[in-house]
């Protein structure tokens, strides 16, 4: 395998052009933050059933330019189109702005509350429901809402049954687990401090030398750990983590340290800097690497997140014919979690749980939307399973492949990707050899 890094004094192949562009990139998904003492209200308005969809906001959107941003985004490009001297380097970075440019048009629909046009630019970036991964992710949620015993969990799976059976007619049988569990015992984590500790030893361990921080974000609204590329942080939600189990927080560990940031570092370091911060629709193939890392640490019955690829699918109308707005999405989803989360001698009641977790769902599909127009809603949470299902087949098809999920944030799936790489002499012919087999063979046998 040719996995081409920078020597002592050489520059990289985009070394003219990258500064500019990275300075230039944002992050949707953290513009798209609401107010958490906002966000606390609207949600008991709506769980109390005082109105029917909440009213979001995205606050954080008011103070991006995104006309200067997209000007300046052209600007480059058009330099790019007419100096580059090499036309990989000139397709990658024509590609990569005009993703961007469309993000930043997503944002300002936005921030308008242009729905239609807002999960247009989504699809265009993220992707949308096909037929295959949807019927996929169907058979997945039909078994796991089967297995309930109790009459509170059978009513709600009857309720989802004539959802879910449109595409898969009928129940599978339960599958072999994707990734055998450890067995880890029920220790748990006791501190914040022990969270940041152990993700700040991870950051040592992949070679940041410093450039990284963890940060114990106290906004209640964050739930998730998560990566942020462009302020080099790793954020932990600290009302979340104490009594988390230690095994869970080792597996974030993996995703968010050994997956991103591991590919972070590698690109900025590669002989293509903008490998640190992706090729265009990356989010794919980041995902599935930083999933399937988290998998191997914890086990995983099925592919990562059908839940995510469900909730899109479901308020788009690909899963029945019936597109959905927040409201009609969550009272599908709080019948999905009844079914499938494990019950609980003390504390809230299934109901309420599964209310909880159906509504952090929601927001999470319906983030840049008013929540009020059926069908639109943001598709990056797409990628988790996607990816995760791809990364696995790549896996099992040549286990060498996993060597080169390390040159930096690119999509191993992706053929565009994979050929550009390999006429740069980042990556060699046995990536393609590989990928050619993974879906040829996949496209004969379905």
């Amino acid at each position: 395998m040719s996995s081409e890094r920078l020597q002592t004094n050489e520059k990289s192949l985009d070394s003219e052009w990258f500064d500019r562009f990275a300075e230039l990139t944002i992050e949707a998904f953290s513009l798209l933050d609401g107010d958490a003492a906002v966000r606390a209200d609207e949600k008991m308005k709506f769980l109390t059933g005082e109105q029917m969809n909440p009213s979001l906001g995205y606050p954080k959107l008011e103070s991006v330019d995104f006309a200067a941003r997209e000007e300046a985004l052209l600007q480059l490009k058009a330099e790019i189109l007419v100096n580059e001297q090499n036309d990989v380097i000139r397709e990658i970075y024509r590609t990569k702005i005009n993703e961007t440019i469309a993000e930043l048009r997503m944002l300002a629909a936005a921030r308008v509350g242009n729905d239609s046009r807002f999960a247009r630019y989504s699809s265009f970036i993220y992707g949308y429901p096909d037929a295959e991964n949807t019927s996929a992710m169907s058979a997945i949620v039909q078994e796991k809402v089967a297995r309930g015993k109790t009459e509170e969990k059978k009513a709600a799976a009857a309720t989802l049954r004539p959802v879910l059976e449109t595409l898969v007619p009928e129940i599978p049988e339960r599958s072999e687990p994707l990734v055998l569990g450890t067995n880890g015992t029920e220790e748990r984590i006791s501190s914040v401090e022990e969270v940041v500790t152990a993700f700040e030893a991870a950051l040592a361990a992949v070679g940041t030398d410093g450039g990284w921080q963890v940060v114990a974000h106290t906004d209640t609204g964050i739930t998730n750990f998560r990566v942020s590329q462009k302020e080099k942080a790793v954020y932990i939600p600290a009302h979340k983590v104490v009594g988390m189990l230690a095994e869970d927080m080792r597996a974030f560990i993996q995703h968010e340290v050994y997956g991103h940031v591991t590919r972070r570092v590698a690109g900025e370091n590669s002989l293509l800097k903008l490998l640190a911060v992706g090729l265009d629709r990356v989010e794919k193939g980041e995902e599935g690497v930083a999933t399937r890392l988290e998998q191997l640490e914890k086990g995983a019955d099925t592919y990562s997140h059908p839940e995510r690829y469900f909730a899109i699918a479901l308020a788009r109308g690909e899963v029945d014919g019936t597109k959905r707005d927040f409201r009609q999405t969550f009272d599908v989803l709080k019948q999905y979690y009844i079914a499938v989360l494990k019950g609980k001698k003390t504390g809230p009641t299934l109901e309420e749980r599964a209310a909880d977790w159906a509504w952090g769902l929601a927001v999470r599909v319906f983030r840049g939307t008013t929540g009020t127009t059926p069908g639109a809603v943001f598709t990056k949470d797409l990628n988790y399973f996607v990816g995760n299902k791809e990364t696995w087949a790549l896996v099992n098809t040549d286990e060498q492949v996993v060597e080169y999920f390390t040159i930096g944030k690119f999509d191993a799936a992706n053929s565009r990707h994979v050929a550009w790489l390999t006429k740069l002499g980042i990556t060699d012919a046995r990536l393609q050899e590989i990928q050619n087999e993974t879906f040829t063979s996949q496209k004969t046998s379905s």
